[in-house]
C-alpha cells in the first residue's frame, strides 16, 4: 500500500478516536516534554480496543474505512502510533489548518514561493495537474 495512503489513514484514525472522546491531546506540551495522546489503555489491550474502536461501526464511519482493513497487528501498530509516539502539532493536514497560528506565516510564504516560481519557469503554467507519488 502507498505510504501516503498510509499515512492518510493514520489521521483519519486519529481524528475519529478524538471526535469519539476515547483519546485526548495534552493540554500542553514544552520541548522537553514528550507531547504524548492521553490513552485510556495500554496499546497491548486489543479486546478493549476492538471494543471501544476497531469494531465500532461508527469509528469505521469517522475514519472512512481505514480501520476496518488493519488486522490485529496493524490495529496494535496504530494504537502503538497514537499512544506511544510523541506528536507535534500543527501538521496543517486539514481544513481546521488555519486554527494553527504557524499556517498565517508559512502558507502566504509558500504561495509567494510558488507564484515566483511560475514568473521565473512560465512553462510551469502550461500543466498544473496534480499526480499521486506512488512507492
Amino acid at each position: 500500500q502507498n505510504t501516503s495512503l498510509k499515512i492518510v489513514a493514520l489521521k483519519d484514525i486519529l481524528i475519529a478516536m478524538w471526535r469519539l472522546n476515547i483519546i485526548s491531546p495534552p493540554d500542553q506540551c514544552n520541548k522537553q516534554d514528550e507531547c504524548l495522546f492521553l490513552c485510556p489503555a495500554s496499546a497491548d489491550r486489543s479486546e478493549f480496543w476492538n471494543q471501544v474502536y476497531f469494531d465500532n461501526p461508527v469509528a469505521q464511519d469517522l475514519d472512512k474505512g481505514s480501520s476496518a482493513t488493519l488486522n490485529a497487528s496493524g490495529r496494535i501498530q496504530v494504537v502503538k502510533a497514537i499512544c506511544v509516539t510523541t506528536w507535534r502539532f500543527g501538521e496543517q493536514a486539514e481544513a481546521a489548518s488555519a486554527r494553527d497560528p504557524s499556517f498565517w506565516p508559512i502558507h502566504p510564504t509558500l504561495e509567494r514561493l510558488y507564484q515566483y516560481k511560475l514568473l521565473l519557469e512560465p512553462s510551469l503554467l502550461s500543466n498544473n495537474e496534480w499526480k499521486a507519488i506512488l512507492d
